[in-house]
């Protein structure tokens, strides 16, 4: 009789280097190996194909025409999404972070990424296999939007912008805080200048629109200033937003230049300063 422990290792080895071909071409190498680099155009093609049907989904007249097409790319998209959501619970436990079987699937299905995956795929799937008709399930279908967050995973370019975003965050940040201190103040000042002779400005909160269009540079002019105090501030702040808004625009800027810079940086040996 043969030995079955040998049996149960001819079955379990193909499938043990199936899933390591599957964790090189989806994660380990997604964007070197062809298969890989394959593989993410697809999903980045079906992401806009999904966008661009969510937007002209919203045209009534398009919709009813084309109401068979939106719903087959539905369809397929669901099955995509799902299989490779759980073609990634089952290989996750090949990286170090998520190693256990179990609470390393765990801990990978809650991270950000997974759980919108998992918001893209699971009111789809609510919505098509209900027995009942629900309105509120028709609500889950905006999720579908969420489906662009899947970039991240595969653009090198969101990639890049997440990295300056992550580096320069404290910066930001401050920048950030300024913005809304001087927002703050604008609203007040221009409150107290205004609020005797113009009933636009009736509060603080109120006045706080016409300001921020005023530090944006937007001038919609549905609520303007009437006194000349009230206009001459009010150009002083324009001139204010310039200055602002360009500061974090330059900041990122540079950030980018920095972080292309260092990605095309040749490596060196660290003994003879030769190129590698």
């Amino acid at each position: 009789m043969s030995n079955p422990n040998k049996f149960i290792n001819t079955l379990i080895d193909p499938l043990e280097n199936f899933r390591k071909n599957l964790f090189t071409i989806l994660v380990a190498e997604k964007n070197t190996h062809p298969t890989g680099r394959l593989f993410n155009f697809l999903i980045v093609t079906l992401i806009f194909l999904n966008v661009t049907a969510i937007i002209l989904e919203t045209v009534e007249v398009i919709y009813y025409e084309f109401e068979p097409y939106f719903d087959t790319l539905e369809i397929y998209t669901l099955t995509i999404f799902t299989l490779e959501y759980c073609l990634q619970l089952w290989i996750c436990t090949l990286n170090k972070k998520y190693s256990h079987p179990i609470w390393g699937r765990l801990k990978f299905a809650l991270t950000p990424m997974a759980i919108i995956e998992l918001l893209v795929i699971l009111p789809l799937l609510i919505s098509m296999f209900s027995e009942y008709d629900f309105r509120f399930f028709t609500i889950f279908r905006f999720f579908m939007v969420l489906r662009i967050f899947k970039l991240d995973k595969y653009s090198e370019a969101l990639e890049t912008f997440r990295h300056v975003i992550l580096d320069k965050k404290e910066e930001l940040f401050i920048i950030f805080l300024t913005i809304i201190m001087l927002l703050i103040l604008t609203s007040t000042g221009m409150y107290f200048i205004e609020k005797d002779e113009n009933p636009e400005f009736s509060s603080i909160p109120e006045t706080m629109w016409w300001a921020a269009s005023a530090l944006m540079t937007v001038g919609y002019g549905d609520v303007i200033p009437i006194t000349p105090a009230g206009k001459i501030f009010g150009s002083i702040i324009a001139l204010l937003g310039i200055a602002m808004f360009a500061v974090p625009a330059g900041l990122i800027s540079s950030s980018f230049t920095e972080y292309v810079q260092s990605k095309r940086k040749k490596k060196s040996c660290p003994h003879c300063n030769k190129e590698l």
